[in-house]
């Protein structure tokens, strides 16, 4: 008798654990099944009119979603953040992007864009021995983040030519943040503007500085040691050159020379009436 009883338990096990098994396979695919039509429901569709973005100003917000491939209606579901995110670093204007998704049919893209203060004209020896001049936007730190095409660029921005053979990307970016730093003291001067600043090894830095009727100062400041030589040089030049327009003089050339820790400039190609007028 026992052994018919163990028997009996034995099939009753079997079946419930069949019955189990079955039951929640049943279960599995209804479940599978709800959740594929869930996807493909318009309900959790993602359009363009449902995508909120903050942070932009140069990169336009029809040019985001094509960049990112949201310019049309995708499933929530199908939609990958890290991919989004990946996508718009790639365009050049975004220094960080983050992207939420918010169930079921929103997302949020908010960007920091790269802010240009400069263009990069560096040059590179070709394999014919010609040079070959490439411009890039860098921002005031010195990171050179994008390439610049025509019709990207304005005359608002200085231009810095550079070799970049000479240097690793830390001297580089140094050497771009002085650059940036000399153009943005000058803009405070009403005699002349810094346009073009160039830098190598030998001279160190040197600048164009226009002034009014298209007259142009060259500055040699040779190598700059810190900001705060930087600003002197800035303070003796103010000096000088607003005393020449008093006279009635411009200075086409104004020379920095460092004797310890005395700063000198000298002073070159002077003439009368800078307005160029019946006197001049």
């Amino acid at each position: 008798m026992s052994r018919v009883l163990k028997a009996f338990k034995i099939i009753s096990y079997s079946m419930l654990a069949y019955v189990m098994t079955f039951c929640f396979i049943a279960i599995f695919n209804i479940s599978a099944q709800a959740v594929e039509n869930v996807k493909k429901s318009e309900s959790v569709t993602v359009t363009p009119d449902k995508i909120k973005i903050i942070g932009n100003k140069r990169l336009k917000e029809k040019e985001i979603l094509l960049i990112s491939g949201l310019d049309r209606k995708k499933s929530w579901f199908q939609i990958d953040k890290k991919k989004v995110e990946s996508y718009l670093i790639s365009s050049g204007w975004v220094k960080h992007v983050s992207v939420i998704k918010h169930f079921p049919d929103s997302i949020s893209i908010k960007l920091q864009e790269y802010e240009p203060s400069i263009i990069v004209n560096s040059i590179k020896k070709t394999q014919g021995e010609r040079d070959l001049y490439t411009m890039w936007f860098a921002d005031s730190e010195g990171i050179v983040f994008k390439r610049a095409f025509p019709g990207e660029t304005d005359i608002s921005l200085p231009f810095f030519h550079i070799d970049y053979d000479f240097m690793d990307s830390k001297k580089r970016e140094l050497k771009i943040k002085t650059a940036v730093n000399i153009s943005r003291l000058w803009q405070k001067s009403g005699i002349c503007s810094i346009r073009s600043i160039r830098y190598d090894l030998t001279r160190g830095f040197n600048a164009d500085c226009e002034g009014k009727s298209s007259m142009t100062a060259v500055i040699n400041f040779g190598h700059i040691g810190s900001f705060k030589e930087l600003e002197s040089m800035k303070e003796r030049f103010f000096e000088v050159s607003e005393k020449l327009v008093r006279d009635n003089k411009w200075a086409g050339e104004y020379i920095f020379e460092k004797r310890g820790e005395k700063l000198r400039i000298i002073v070159g190609k002077v003439f009368r009436n800078i307005d160029r007028g019946e006197n001049a």
